[in-house]
């Protein structure tokens, strides 16, 4: 991570929304929610304004600027981004001397339209990201009137009224760090693919996080599906912005995000360069683990260690102070299932310490929770969640999990 890179000062998000334990995994920053162009009257001066600070007031008078609009005297606060009223002169002006091509002149005058005084053109909807940069490219070079950073800045003061219509379109920065030792083991001019994969998945929970309302802890979140496209290559050297825009929310009874599904595009150099299709589910946790230790409870059934494979595990009843052998059926970092030899009753006991041993090369001691106990057909099965292990039974967890992979995969067992 380059020294000059201050995840205090720099706006990125707090790293549990994006499922993150370090900085350098952090690929975005400046998220904040598409900014309103307009703002009535009344809401700006008698609910936005007498609710903030002096610092607060001054930054966003700078950039919402009142306007009386000729055609019937409304005056609405207006943000300097992309002009929304720009005079018939100045805009007569710009067009024959930045307007090259017929499909550019199209463009323009479909969004914006002169006005029944014909003094002035007015921006006539509601526009996109990939308009907004196609519009500063067009008429007025590449430059931003209002930057990223002063976006997001604005965007936190106005998601605190609810006054405010807001759409569920929300942008960022992309961070790249080319000496991120997995996405740049090997020389690249530009950002790999699997990092904007990745990018887009962290875009997408931070999202539902910040604006959803997806509790911190507690719940998962279950990929669906995710298609991505590639047009052009993203430079290391230049900026890139991306858009999230959510195109299907399910809202729980408790009224955060539940099942999604949205378009997240980056831009670079004012053009689209790539998009990825995502939908997903926001799961509570014990629900997503009652689901996977079903599902490991029936194949697990169908597997029968053969003779010879040396994998023990040790489990000991804190309560009741037994201890009872078993074979492991499959281990993770999370859990551990496995097969008791012969019929057996827990007597409620929920806490209890693991020993597991592999061929007699890796151990690993540790605490557990028993989430889940079946007998099926005469054969006693147990699901455990790995609570407590240290840094060196972790180390030998990882090394027993690779191990039983292989010995499995050496012996055929499928």
């Amino acid at each position: 991570m380059p020294q000059n890179i201050n995840f205090e000062k720099i706006k990125f998000p707090d790293k549990k929304f994006l499922h993150k334990t370090k900085n350098e995994n952090v690929h975005i920053y400046n998220v904040h929610r598409i900014l309103p162009r307009i703002l009535e009257e009344d809401i700006f001066e008698n609910h936005i304004i007498p609710n903030l600070n002096h610092g607060e007031r001054e930054f966003i008078q700078k950039y919402y600027s009142k306007h009386t609009l000729r055609d019937n005297y409304e005056q609405l606060y207006i943000l300097r981004s992309i002009p929304y009223i720009i005079p018939a002169y100045d805009f007569e002006n710009i067009f024959i001397n930045s307007v090259n091509s017929s499909e550019d002149y199209n463009f323009i005058l479909g969004l914006y339209k002169k006005s029944a005084d014909s003094n002035s053109y007015i921006l006539s909807k509601n526009i996109s990201t990939s308009e907004e940069l196609r519009i500063l490219k067009i008429l007025f070079g590449r430059i931003l009137l209002v930057t990223d950073t002063e976006q997001a800045l604005l965007s936190e003061i106005l998601e605190k009224f609810n006054l405010i219509d807001k759409e569920n379109i929300f942008f960022s920065n992309m961070h790249v760090d080319p000496g991120h030792d997995y996405f740049f083991e090997h020389q690249l001019d530009h950002v790999p693919g699997i990092m904007l994969i990745e990018t887009a998945r962290q875009m997408f929970t931070a999202c539902a996080h910040i604006y959803g309302k997806a509790p911190e802890s507690g719940v998962s979140f279950t990929l669906n599906s995710l298609k991505i496209s590639f047009s052009e290559y993203i430079w290391l050297s230049l900026p890139t912005k991306i858009e999230l825009k959510m195109n299907k929310i399910s809202y729980t009874e408790k009224g955060y995000w539940y099942n999604c599904a949205c378009t997240v595009t980056f831009f670079q150099e004012f053009r689209e360069k790539a998009a990825a299709e995502i939908s997903g589910t926001i799961i509570r946790t014990e629900s997503l683990e009652n689901m996977i230790i079903k599902k490991h409870l029936k194949e697990a059934v169908k597997f029968n260690t053969p003779s010879g494979l040396k994998n023990i595990s040790y489990i000991y009843d804190i309560l009741n102070k037994d201890c009872h052998i078993s074979k492991i059926i499959d281990i993770s970092l999370k859990h551990i299932l496995v097969e008791f030899n012969g019929s057996i009753s827990f007597n409620n006991s929920k806490f209890f310490e693991f020993k597991v041993e592999l061929e007699d090369i890796y151990t690993v001691h540790g605490e557990c929770t028993l989430r889940s106990y079946q007998i099926i057909d005469n054969r006693c099965f147990a699901m455990f969640h790995i609570d407590q292990i240290n840094p060196i039974d972790r180390n030998n967890l990882i090394e027993i999990i690779k191990g039983l992979a292989h010995i499995r995969e050496r012996r055929g067992i499928l």
